[in-house]
């Protein structure tokens, strides 16, 4: 099984560039924290988000708060904590 992110309204870079390297990343500026916490729930994803609220909202649900909001620093923040290859 491999692994599946969802990305906020606040990472569409981020979520571009994951695609771009073939990791599957769903984004939609159009979708409210609900919708990603929906998502991320029914499709097994893990939630990369800026946004604390929507983190602690996520309660027990897998998330990575993204922590600076530089494109490259994103992207090895995400694929340091995954080990991505």
């Amino acid at each position: 099984m491999s692994i599946k992110f969802i990305a906020d309204v606040m990472l569409g870079k981020l979520a571009k560039w994951l695609r771009i390297l073939g990791i599957d990343t769903l984004y939609s500026s159009s979708f409210d924290d609900k919708e990603i916490i929906f998502l991320a729930v029914n499709e097994s994803r893990i939630v990369l988000t800026r946004d604390n609220r929507l983190q602690k909202d996520l309660g027990n649900k897998k998330s990575v708060l993204i922590k600076s909001d530089n494109l490259f620093e994103q992207l090895s923040q995400v694929i340091d904590t995954f080990n991505l290859k």
